[in-house]
């Protein structure tokens, strides 16, 4: 996990709305602008440079620019002069570690969140800071990464299949954030199957204490927590007054993504149960292991009690002890020693006791 505050040491006596990009900074996303513009008859994708280039007025097509890596101040700065996006817009934007954030302005509406995104290096998941603005009939994304997620939605949209060559640029809006928050079900994925891999190995290999690997999955999804709840918050705050730069019809969407979220909060609260009850299953593994060994020793002892008594008796060598002259008193003592040992691991089975 990111050292939160240790990258907002920059910003310390900074004034609101100072550009400063908080990420990592060792290994930054190659700054990218790719634009797409259709309609229903055609489909246009360019990789650009400058976007003073982008023709962002017309209304008969829908405007998608799609910025990927945030460490170039001067683009994030580009374009929040050429769509107004307020400073402290582009502040937030610049912070990765920013939680969930739903913002309305006069002529357009904001939304941040984090997505989920596959490493192609070590193939494990990993967080992207993402935020989507809708102004007029233009969409500007800006990712800290790029995520392989949202290509097949691209070429549903280059090939003319569902609903967004027929729409505005409002439902491309809709569009991305459903993408977004379906990755959490990826993630919640991935986890339940940790979670029923770690149990099936507490069960199997009851004697090896796993409560670094417990307390790894819960650092986990305490971390899934903190990015689904005020993703929940930022969006019932924009449901409860949906602007008029979305279209009514389109409304039955956003309130599908709702139900999504909901159903991420249920599988959360699973997942905390689950790790709650591998919890309780390791400890009990480990009382067990403890009393298999406590049972062991409390056997063995049990046993040479007995045979501690006879030798020591016999370890005395006063004079006057009369066994102690005869020929044969050794091994006498040695076989009543044998016996008793014999006869207490008999009782101990009888009586069930091992």
């Amino acid at each position: 996990m990111k050292d939160f505050w240790k990258m907002n040491v920059d910003k310390v006596g900074e004034p609101p709305g100072s550009l400063v990009f908080i990420g990592d900074a060792s290994d930054p996303e190659i700054p990218s602008i790719t634009v797409r513009q259709y309609n229903m008859e055609r489909f246009d994708e360019d990789i650009i440079e400058n976007i003073e280039t982008v023709d962002t007025n017309s209304e008969a097509k829908t405007n998608w620019l799609h910025i990927t890596g945030l460490s170039n101040l001067d683009i994030i700065r580009s374009i929040g002069n050429k769509f107004d996006i307020h400073t402290l817009l582009l502040e937030d934007i610049l912070n990765t570690e920013h939680l969930a954030k739903y913002e309305e302005a006069e002529d357009y509406i904001a939304f941040l969140l984090k997505s989920f995104y596959r490493d192609e290096e070590d193939g494990c998941l990993k967080l992207n800071h993402n935020c989507i603005i809708l102004k007029d009939n233009n969409v500007v994304l800006f990712q800290e990464r790029k995520s392989s997620y949202l290509s097949a939605k691209i070429e549903r949209i280059k090939l003319g299949q569902g609903k967004a060559r027929k729409k505005k640029a409002d439902y491309l809006f809709y569009v991305l954030i459903d993408a977004f928050v379906d990755s959490y079900f990826i993630a919640f994925h991935e986890l339940e199957n940790k979670i029923n891999d770690l149990e099936e190995d507490l069960l199997c290999e009851a004697h090896i204490n796993r409560i670094e690997d417990i307390h790894l999955l819960k650092k986990q999804i305490l971390e899934y927590k903190k990015y689904l709840f005020p993703l929940e918050d930022a969006f019932n705050l924009m449901l409860k007054e949906i602007p008029d730069i979305i279209e009514e019809e389109n409304y039955k969407y956003l309130r599908d993504i709702k139900d999504h979220i909901l159903l991420l909060k249920e599988t959360y609260h699973s997942c905390n149960e689950m790790i709650k009850e591998l919890i309780d299953l390791n400890e009990t593994n480990i009382n067990n292991s403890n009393n298999s060994v406590m049972k062991v020793l409390t056997i063995i002892a049990t046993i040479f009690i007995p045979l501690t008594f006879i030798a020591g008796l016999y370890g005395m060598n006063f004079k006057n002890m009369p066994e102690l002259e005869w020929d044969f008193g050794y091994f006498l003592a040695l076989g009543v020693m044998f016996v008793i040992g014999i006869a207490t691991v008999v009782i101990m089975k009888i009586k069930k006791w091992i």
